[in-house]
């Protein structure tokens, strides 16, 4: 098994939100191009996880209030989009909390 070896364990993490939750659609975004330097054959260099759509649900109070920026504990910074609706909120990531995986690649 893959978890067994550690190289494909996933994190998980449970957390409770209330039954008047709201859903939401959470974009991810990622550097758009693994290089620093953008090659001249830029296609081949394109990241195509620079954006990961997640659903889940908010807190109602989150939802409902007039805020247009979040911090989300362990997750990041993120801002209500122009696409978000009464019955769904839409959250762009700005800001990861943890910026390991780019210090450690030169980035």
């Amino acid at each position: 098994m893959a978890e067994e070896d550690g190289k494909d364990k996933k994190s998980k993490t449970v957390s409770w939100v209330s039954s008047g939750a709201t859903p939401a659609e959470f974009r991810l975004y990622d550097v758009l191009f693994h290089s620093e330097k953008v090659p001249k054959e830029w296609l081949a260099d394109l990241n195509f996880d620079s954006e990961v759509i997640v659903n889940g649900l908010v807190d109602g109070f989150s939802a409902a209030s007039g805020e247009t920026r979040f911090q989300f504990e362990r997750v990041g910074y993120f801002c209500k989009d122009k696409d978000s609706t009464d019955g769904k909120l839409v959250l762009n990531r700005t800001c990861t909390l943890r910026e390991s995986k780019a210090k450690k690649g030169g980035r």
